[in-house]
């Protein structure tokens, strides 16, 4: 216990005295009253908070190094009904609140309504209601952030926010939901870190053509959730780990390919329910999840033909098929070496994991402890 806790206050101490470092070094250091643009007109250098561009593709409008409380105010930055491109950067949106004035306040660090070509890059998005909120939303792109501790969710994509990209964040202990889609199409959710949410990733309510890649899902009730009528959905290369469920398909959701994943240390490895069929299996990795997977549906595929192959499964004892539970779904290649590159930490043994997402955690909160705490003195 000794070596434990020494161990952990040098981390403590190492991460202290690291300016707020995730992502990019976000310092927000000037204050400012809450952003409303409501047409591509209210962009205009030294009004609104913009500070330079034009609104072209090379030139786009800045609104950056701001540090915005909205609370009572309902919405941090609020920009709707535009085409022009923009980059919102390196500021700090926190603690929205309060104000129920109709659909165009809804509590949210940023908040794009009807909105094409922004992007959202390098900004800490904490402790409002919704961290980052896209209605009817096309061609934007969220990068680079860090949305923890909102309380409801951390990034939320709703009423056809289509083609829209989702690369590089941190969202870590929103209290309901990571990244959601709802009712949206032709989405990329790339090399996020979602940790410490009820739901990790869920996709949701009709939404299609969904890639789902590289990501880090670790430490939430759900890791990634696929739920009512949703199809073509691609979750490709991600870790997914120490979830209670750690992959679900639920409720006529068919023809979505899950392949090339670590699942590993979950209580669930998949789950598919049995309204759930047609989808496809195969080249993942089951490691150590106390249920390796089940299928209620029993029509799904759970191997890409021969030589093609199935999954690795750490229980696997190398005879014949492997047979999933629930309703006589068999992987019938197998495979008794785990498939493609794997972390650093990957381990086929009965091991406790390592503590990566913790640090993710542990680095995230304390960033926003030592911001909050020096903005204060």
């Amino acid at each position: 216990m000794r070596k434990i806790s020494i161990g952990f206050i040098i981390i403590v101490l190492t991460l202290s005295t690291i300016p707020f470092f995730v992502p990019g070094n976000v310092i927000a250091s000037t204050a400012h009253a809450p952003i409303r643009i409501d047409s591509n007109a209210d962009f205009a250098i030294g009004i609104n908070g913009v500070s330079a561009g034009d609104g072209s593709a090379e030139n786009p409008w800045i609104i950056e190094g701001w540090d915005i409380n909205g609370t009572g105010l309902g919405d941090c930055i609020y920009i709707g009904n535009t085409t022009d491109f923009f980059e919102v950067r390196n500021c700090y949106l926190h603690e929205a609140s309060e104000r129920e004035e109709g659909v165009y306040y809804r509590n949210t660090g940023l908040f794009l309504h009807h909105v094409n070509n922004g992007t959202i890059a390098n900004n800490i998005i904490n402790q409002n209601v919704y961290g980052i909120l896209l209605e009817s939303s096309t061609i934007n792109t969220l990068s680079n952030n860090t949305v923890v501790l909102n309380s409801w969710n951390g990034i939320t994509l709703f009423s056809f926010s289509d083609n829209n990209t989702i690369t590089n964040n941190i969202v870590n202990s929103n209290k309901w939901r990571g990244i959601v889609i709802e009712t949206s199409n032709g989405n990329i959710l790339a090399n996020n870190n979602v940790l410490n949410n009820t739901d990790g990733i869920k996709i949701y309510t009709s939404s299609h053509d969904t890639y789902i890649a590289n990501n880090n899902v670790t430490n939430n009730d759900n890791g990634i959730y696929i739920w009512f009528s949703c199809s073509n959905i691609s979750v490709v290369n991600n870790t997914v780990s120490d979830n209670n469920y750690g992959i679900q398909i639920h409720n006529d959701c068919h023809e979505n390919t899950i392949c090339g994943n670590n699942i590993r240390n979950n209580n669930v490895g998949i789950y598919i329910y049995t309204e759930s069929s047609d989808n496809t299996i195969y080249h993942n990795n089951f490691t150590n999840n106390t249920d390796q997977a089940l299928d209620r549906a029993g029509n799904n595929r759970w191997d890409n033909g021969y030589p093609g192959g199935g999954n690795y499964w750490s229980d696997y004892d190398g005879e014949s098929n492997y047979h999933i539970s629930g309703e006589l779904s068999v992987d019938n290649f197998p495979l008794t070496e785990p498939y493609g590159n794997q972390p650093e930490d990957f381990d086929d043994g009965d091991e406790t994991p390592g503590f990566g997402f913790e640090l993710i955690f542990l680095a995230t909160i304390i960033g926003v402890f030592i911001y909050n705490r020096k903005k204060r003195s």
